[in-house]
């Protein structure tokens, strides 16, 4: 049963084309194609970049025998990435689809977050009108390095051609992969490259060097696996506040029982500024420390992070009966070449030109071998059974600080070494502090590309209320004031449908502001159930509520009937408005059909 995604949590399906079930096996081919994206995807990345929560993964969906159905998917390749408040991650998502999508031509691939199609609102502003979330579903995909939107049939010649309703995953797929024109409009294609294009140029820009003080058994499992400090700054912040009883033992990481020494974190800029603001109490271990050092204090809050972690995953596997302690992390050399299920997955992907004829003990052959350990390891050894479930992210996290602090050996002196001198100075921090001005960049930057890349630039006023300022005697021109009559008139001659107020590129700023007070009074009057003045002959009315159009307010505050006397006071209050707005710029802007007479 599909788990539900949350709303900070990309789900991303790779449909290959697979040949038929009686040539060969679906589930081994699916594996050694999620082996290989994975391979194409850690080499996009080269190391260089921290996921914020979860890294990108791919595991094999098969579909449920006693379930299948015509409307279920078909086998394919499946994954979610929690991207936690990192909105960027899920974009390095996307970029890391298209370039799958490009290296293996025959995939069809599908992203979904918790707002739907995420990808449709980038490029909300050039999809077609019939197009929304209601229409959307099974038809938004991408494909070749492309962004496909399979469309309704325009013409009865079309209705042989594509859906009407909503079609099956399966459906949509071949249509996809076939020969009928499915590509995205260009403008749609160009705002979701314009989204992507700082991949992966921009992955270091993301990133923020820091000094930190740690305890040398700390400072070796960072530099093991860097990608630890994502879970370390995680638990600290954002988890269970008992857990912090953890800390005054210091079981693993305590500065009173191993050297500190300096070394270099790199962190994600919005950890990083996490970590750093976090209000920390100062622990018994930790309290020789210098506690205005901001070196030390990264160090002691990433000590305690480390500290729970491994102290968590600790206590679970004393409750785990017959638990295999293999883990992942980068430097590891868990022994698993006896494991028969390895033996069997690495004959599988030999069988499927996996490492492409390479000579065992090549630099490509090694790369291939040390990206199957790693997805045989952990979407096969310690299967996640939910991608999303922080505590299972959270516990593999505290196993790998456990099995490198048992297994992996390391010299104190070593890391003194690169502490005094191989380390280079910090980056800046200057990026914390954003000016006012900088702050309008950033906001008119995002605005920006709201707007079509063709759309015209406001038209300027009419010359008539431009005038109008300048005519009005000791009056001095007021530019926001015209700015703001003409936006509302802008706004309000655009049509509204019930998903909201549309913005034609070409607008007539010709017209100006035509208000009727009769024909308004009118109106009104006629959903209260009475006449006003102004009415017309054939309009129904009883004999004697007033005697001639030409009557005047005298006239009209004599009558006692109740309708009479209610647009006695709206003309009343109209005559008082209109008086107020006469001596404005917009009410000089108005066009009066009737002068006032006397």
């Amino acid at each position: 049963t599909p788990v539900a995604m949350t709303e900070d949590t990309v789900e991303y399906r790779l449909y290959p084309f697979l040949p038929s079930p009686a040539e060969e096996s679906v589930d081994e081919n699916l594996t050694a194609r999620a082996v290989s994206c994975t391979h194409v995807a850690t080499s996009l990345l080269q190391g260089r970049h921290i996921w914020n929560y979860e890294h990108f993964n791919l595991e094999v969906w098969l579909p449920v025998e006693a379930a299948a159905s015509s409307t279920q998917a078909p086998p394919h390749i499946a994954g979610r990435t929690c991207f936690k408040d990192n909105i960027e991650d899920e974009w390095l998502v996307v970029y890391l689809l298209f370039q799958l999508s490009r290296h293996f031509q025959d995939l069809v691939i599908s992203a979904a977050d918790g707002d739907g199609e995420f990808l449709l609102i980038e490029a909300a502003h050039e999809l077609p009108k019939w197009l929304n979330p209601d229409t959307a579903e099974n038809r938004v995909f991408i494909h070749k390095g492309a962004l496909h939107i399979l469309p309704k049939p325009r013409t009865p010649a079309e209705l042989t051609d594509y859906p009407v309703a909503t079609p099956s995953i399966s459906q949509a797929v071949e249509l996809i992969r076939g020969d009928l024109p499915t590509v995205a409009s260009p403008r749609a294609q160009e705002a979701i490259r314009r989204r992507i294009s700082c991949f992966p140029e921009g992955l270091q820009t993301s990133l923020h060097r820091a000094h930190c003080y740690l305890p040398c058994s700390a400072a070796h499992v960072m530099s093991c696996d860097p990608q630890l400090v994502s879970a370390a700054v995680h638990i600290l912040c954002d988890g269970d506040p008992m857990d912090m009883h953890f800390c005054k033992k210091m079981e693993h990481f305590s500065p009173l029982k191993n050297p500190s020494v300096m070394t270099e974190i790199t962190f994600p800029k919005f950890l990083y500024a996490k970590l750093l603001h976090l209000q920390f109490p100062v622990s018994d271990s930790s309290a020789h420390m210098p506690a205005d050092d901001r070196a030390h204090q990264l160090g002691r809050k990433l000590a305690c992070s480390l500290e729970i972690l491994a102290s968590r995953a600790k206590s679970n596997l004393k409750e785990e009966e017959g638990e295999n302690e293999f883990c992942v992390s980068s430097g590891e050399e868990a022994d698993i070449t006896a494991d028969r299920r390895w033996k069997d997955f690495i004959r599988s992907l030999e069988k499927r030109d996996y490492f492409r004829g390479e000579i065992e003990g090549s630099q490509l052959h090694t790369q291939l071998m040390a990206t199957a350990k790693h997805y045989f390891t952990s979407e096969i050894l310690h299967k996640k059974k939910n991608t999303c479930d922080n505590m299972s992210t959270l516990e593999d996290a505290g196993r790998k600080v456990l099995h490198i602090i048992s297994s992996v050996p390391y010299s104190v002196e070593e890391l003194k070494r690169k502490g005094s001198t191989l380390l280079l100075p910090p980056d800046d921090d200057k990026w914390l502090e954003l000016s006012p001005q900088e702050l309008d960049a950033v906001l008119h930057s995002r605005g920006a590309k709201c707007h079509a890349p063709s759309a015209k630039p406001p038209a300027p006023a009419p010359s008539t209320l431009i005038d109008a300022q300048q005519q009005s005697s000791g009056a001095a021109v007021q530019p926001d004031l015209q700015s703001v009559a003409f936006g509302m008139h802008s706004f309000v001659d655009k049509v509204s449908a019930l998903e909201g107020a549309e913005f034609p590129w070409t607008v007539d700023d010709s017209s100006q502001v035509r208000f009727d007070a009769q024909s308004f009074l009118s109106n009104l009057q006629e959903m209260i159930g009475g006449r006003c003045v102004g009415d017309s002959e054939g309009s129904a009315t009883s004999e004697g509520d007033f005697e001639s159009d030409s009557d005047t307010n005298e006239q009209i505050g004599e009558e006692e009937d109740p309708s009479v006397s209610s647009a006695n006071e709206m003309m009343e209050l109209m005559m008082q408005m209109d008086k107020e707005l006469s001596v404005t710029e917009v009410g000089k802007s108005f066009e009066r059909v009737c002068e006032e007479e006397g």
